[in-house]
């Protein structure tokens, strides 16, 4: 190894681009990645197909959709819906029936029990008077049962083995067919919330079909002219609109308009200009509807954590 530090000799023999690579190969370790552009959603990209809608529509949130992307979305989420409540209302069908049938078998043993007392199976002198016992079989009969005749374990014991007999010779009997242990499952079920409608599929947010806004865009007059692969532009200023351009909705006509456009000229007369004769007023926090965009992969334009994504892997301490 040669005296001075920046000799060429100093390097260690495995280097970190090597170590990049190998952790890659090997999935192990932490992996990050910076997103390029084409990873970052377009402007006038529909949030369900990622492409030019055809018939544009958005939301009040101020998502672009296309009108069948988003309407057949929200007829899926509707007949999810459906079929989630259906399971809620069959779980707890079978959660009260399940219930019934316990009653039953605990009435009809009690009654095995009163009818294996009477019948002198088990002497009453055997075994010391429980008023406890004595007043349960009263309450399953209806008759008045004396504490001498109530019963321990020894008739416990027997109406217990007259049970298991019975359901082993008569398994067919829906009461006494096996049940799967699903009384958990049918209790996340009841306790599942279910929301009453659709919602968007970005926000979250209960979405209706008439809650859609036709969006019109306006061509570039001039495709010379126009800065990117990008081919609207705002009809008021004839400025091209990009992915970096700040644009809004306005609600009563559906034009896209820069949001330079909305502040110098339409925001002081509250008057939309492509809106039919005789529109109202607009009211800007209601009829503006700002157009939610993706974002670059500038590091300028967005932040720069947000460009880069991360893969947790194990890795060796």
């Amino acid at each position: 190894m040669g005296r001075k530090g920046k000799n060429s000799t100093t390097r260690h023999c495995y280097s970190t681009r090597e170590r990049q690579l190998d952790s890659r190969e090997s999935k192990w370790g932490t992996q990050r990645l910076r997103l390029s552009g084409d990873s970052q959603h377009r402007w006038d990209h529909c949030w369900i197909t990622q492409q030019r809608p055809s018939r544009p529509v958005i939301t009040p949130d101020g998502y672009l959709y296309d009108y069948e992307a988003i309407l057949e979305n929200l007829l899926v989420q509707r007949q999810q819906l459906v079929a989630a409540r259906d399971e809620q209302a069959q779980a707890r069908k079978r959660q009260a029936d399940r219930r019934q049938r316990e009653q039953v078998r605990d009435r009809a043993k009690r009654v095995r029990q009163f009818e294996a007392l009477d019948s002198g199976v088990i002497s009453a002198s055997s075994t010391g008077p429980d008023p406890k016992k004595a007043i349960a079989v009263s309450s399953a009969t209806g008759l008045d049962v004396p504490a001498a005749h109530s019963t321990d374990s020894s008739l416990e014991s027997a109406a217990d083995t007259s049970d298991r007999s019975d359901v082993r010779s008569s398994f067919w009997i829906p009461e006494n067919a096996p049940e799967l242990d699903s009384d958990e499952e049918d209790a996340r079920l009841q306790q599942a919330p279910i929301p009453k409608s659709p919602s968007c599929p970005i926000s979250g947010r209960p979405l209706r079909m008439k809650d859609l806004i036709r969006v019109v865009f306006t061509p570039v007059s001039d495709p010379d002219c126009a800065r990117g692969d990008t081919p609207w532009m705002c009809p008021v200023t004839h400025e091209t609109l990009t992915d970096v351009t700040s644009v809004v909705v306005l609600r009563q006509s559906g034009y896209i308009v820069s949001r330079a456009a909305l502040d110098q000229a339409i925001a002081k007369d509250r008057l939309d200009p492509f809106a039919p004769a005789g529109a109202p007023k607009m009211d800007l926090a209601r009829d503006v509807i700002p157009l939610k965009t993706g974002g670059t992969s500038f590091a300028a334009s967005a932040d720069a954590d947000a460009l880069i994504v991360k893969k947790v892997n194990p890795a060796f301490n």
